[in-house]
C-alpha cells in the first residue's frame, strides 16, 4: 500500500476515448498502487480495438519509469 504497509484492496482502471466517450479498456489488479499498470492496459486497449492509442493521458501514479520505457519502445 501506499503508506508502506499491507491491507486487502484492489485497484480500478478505465481507460476511456475521450473523443468518443467510451470506455475502451478495465482492468482490475490486487496491486497496492497503480504504478507500472499503463502498459498491461494499452495492451488491452490495443486488444480490444485493434488499434493503439496515440496519446495518452495518465496521472502520475499510473506508470512508473520502466512503463515509460516499454511505451517508449512501442513507438
Amino acid at each position: 500500500m501506499a503508506n508502506g504497509g499491507f491491507s486487502p484492496g484492489h485497484n480500478v482502471q478505465f481507460a476511456t476515448d475521450a473523443a468518443q466517450g467510451v470506455i475502451v479498456g478495465v482492468r482490475v489488479t490486487n496491486n497496492g498502487s497503480d504504478s507500472g499498470q499503463a502498459s498491461p492496459m494499452l495492451g488491452q486497449i490495443a486488444e480490444w480495438t485493434g488499434h493503439r492509442p496515440q496519446d495518452y493521458l495518465v496521472d502520475a501514479a499510473y506508470t512508473d519509469r520502466a512503463s515509460v520505457d516499454a511505451l517508449d519502445a512501442r513507438g
